[in-house]
């Protein structure tokens, strides 16, 4: 009995005779990092009612069906099928296909295929989570608004990062692209094309962060387009061209902003290689604290605009810091905040021991202070964020608690301190600090101690080598003193995502505000 030609629709574990379908998407799963070794081919197929399903070529058999390609039509027979299952989903099907050694896929040039590709959905189903979160969408908007491009480890490789911001009939929307994705829409900007931008994305991830809809790329399926031709389909066409003309007004000042951005790319470029041949660096005007009756607040100000509204807030603090040169300068401005930060405050006192059979003062041991180690006391309010010290055991990423890691303070416990992780891949994430005990390994001390106190320090303020891979949408810089040490001041004013995120408060040594400062850059490191 002859086959019968079955839709996509009717396709499920007993009936799939054999389709006639368009492969709408495809693409190669690659093995590792080797990207011209694939453990897979991938596609999505639509017939002429517009119903969409799934369909993996494997590792062996791709050899096989090389002659597949994107935009054409062909009729499958033998297929197998298994159920559409995982965490994200290309299609909403409840199968898909799998080709097998006997499958064919016979080339129909003459076949026309009826429909467009993309099943677009609208950002107001998404904001409001009406769609299912494990299926991919297809998305249409104009760009309005352009992120910085963050750097990340992932897997011992640095991936980047770079939010773009989508609007369509009012509803508006945060896109995250990572990898060859922010090179692609790099790329785009550069092109100078960025006056009225229309962007498709085809299979999107819908991710719902902290209460928030966002999309995401998928790693291998995604698929963006700027400013399409929708040459062959007059209602998309009608649709890309409003969101053309309505997206003008918001991209208004993209090109103005790359402009503003390479700018100051160029000027942080110029510290990093000390071009100036200045023993002295001037700093530009806009980027300057001025003098006025109290310049310290005037930078807090800058770096933590209106605090008491958002000290509830720990997304607030994982995005602004203010960094110093020293630990004094770091201590100075801590306390300065913590003395304008409301609540109570709660101090603690450490438990320190001399190791070696020498009788030292103990008030002498607890007057030391070491990099990398907690003071003595440590005064704390509900609120503040603070820093680990050291690794909290097991130390292992996994926990989000490792040296360096930024969180604020939840309770104030006598034995435990309870906190939430503000940096890192853990934000969000609630743990509880327990005293450790910590040996200094500075060499200048005569003699050896141990000192039990919470592995913890504020952070309104922090170095700027404990400030090296991160990137900050607020940075106050108080050069109290001058950098002391090469590439310093570079590492600093390039933790900050834009200029207009910068200020830089510079002291003389009359205590007097300046204008410029020393850069220390030795030549050829």
């Amino acid at each position: 009995m002859a086959s019968r030609v079955h839709t996509i629709a009717d396709i499920n574990a007993s009936k799939h005779d054999y389709i006639i379908a368009k492969i709408v998407r495809l693409w190669f799963l690659p093995v590792g990092e080797k990207t011209r070794v694939y453990s897979s081919k991938e596609m999505i197929l639509m017939d002429d009612q517009g119903c969409k399903i799934h369909a993996s070529v494997s590792k062996t058999l791709i050899g096989r069906f090389e002659h597949l390609r994107e935009g054409d039509v062909y009729s499958i027979r033998d297929f197998g099928v298994v159920a559409n299952v995982g965490e994200y989903k290309t299609t909403a099907h409840d199968y898909r296909i799998s080709f097998k050694h006997d499958t064919s896929a016979i080339l129909l040039p003459q076949h026309e295929m009826s429909g467009n590709p993309f099943s677009f959905v609208s950002l107001d189903d998404i904001i409001n989570k009406r769609l299912d979160c494990s299926i991919l969408v297809d998305v249409m908007g104009n760009l309005t608004d352009v992120g910085s491009v963050e750097v990340y480890e992932r897997n011992g490789k640095m991936i980047k990062k770079r939010v773009i911001e989508l609007e369509d009939s009012g509803f508006k929307i945060n896109c995250t692209l990572w990898g060859h994705y922010v090179d692609e829409l790099n790329s785009f900007l550069a092109s100078g094309d960025a006056k009225k931008v229309v962007v498709v994305i085809f299979s999107a991830k819908m991710k719902e962060f902290q209460g928030k809809m966002n999309l995401q790329n998928d790693i291998n399926s995604t698929r963006i387009v700027f400013n399409p031709d929708f040459t062959d389909d007059v209602n998309l066409k009608k649709r890309a061209t409003h969101s053309s003309q309505s997206s003008s007004q918001g991209l208004k000042n993209i090109n103005e902003n790359a402009d503003e951005l390479k700018e100051f790319a160029d000027w942080i470029r110029r510290i990093g290689h000390g071009d100036s041949e200045k023993s002295d660096l001037q700093i530009p005007q806009d980027l300057l604290i001025q003098d006025s009756a109290n310049p310290l607040l005037d930078l807090v100000n800058f770096a933590y605009p209106n605090l008491k509204q958002n000290m509830k807030d720990f997304r607030y603090f994982g995005e602004r810091t203010i960094l110093s040169p020293a630990l004094e300068s770091v201590e100075m401005v801590n306390d300065f905040v913590l003395s304008i930060f409301p609540g109570d405050e709660r101090e603690y006192y450490s438990a320190n021991t001399e190791i070696g059979g020498e009788w030292i003062p103990i008030e002498l041991l607890q007057d030391i202070k070491c990099s990398g180690i907690p003071n003595h006391k440590l005064t704390l309010k509900k609120g503040v964020p603070v820093m680990l010290l050291r690794d909290i055991k097991p130390a292992n990423p996994a926990f989000g608690l490792c040296n360096g890691t930024r969180l604020i303070i939840d309770e104030l416990g006598q034995f435990v301190i309870g906190a939430t992780i503000i940096s890192g891949s853990h934000v969000g994430k609630k743990t509880l600090i327990p005293r450790i005990d910590f040996e200094p390994s500075d060499s200048t001390l005569p003699f050896k101690f141990k000192r039990r106190q919470f592995p913890i320090c504020l952070c309104f303020a922090m170095t700027i080598n404990k400030s090296q891979g991160q990137s900050l949408s607020n940075v106050g810089l108080f050069l109290r003193n001058s950098v002391l040490t090469h590439g310093q001041l570079y590492a600093a004013v390039s933790r900050v995502k834009s200029r207009r995120g910068l200020k830089i408060l510079i002291l003389d040594k009359e205590g007097r505000v300046s204008g410029s400062t020393k850069n220390v850059v030795k030549r050829g490191l």
